[in-house]
């Protein structure tokens, strides 16, 4: 179904355009993330120029990063064996 306002788009036109699923821009339209729409009927009007709103998740940092310690680990065991042959506590020559 074509939009009959040039300047608003319906929700499925919408989702086309910004390749998500209706659901996600009927989310975004209940959470409030989309300023300018409304509704008409039972269907949802958004403007022409909306941009796509940024996700929930995206550009949050995880919780819980790697301490330090572990990072530290994780980057020593990651060290090439030492070719010299070199004596360490668990090898002697």
């Amino acid at each position: 179904m074509a939009t009959k306002n040039p300047d608003y788009m319906t929700a499925k036109e919408t989702a086309e355009a910004w390749g998500v699923t209706r659901r996600y821009v009927n989310l975004c339209i209940e959470d409030g993330r989309i300023p300018g729409v409304m509704k008409i009927g039972n269907m949802w009007m958004i403007p022409k120029n909306t941009k796509k709103p940024v996700g929930k998740r995206e550009g949050k940092t995880p919780k819980n990063p790697l301490s330090s310690d572990l990072a530290g680990i994780i980057e020593a065991t990651m060290k090439p064996w030492p070719d010299d042959k070199t004596p360490t506590r668990y090898w002697t020559p």
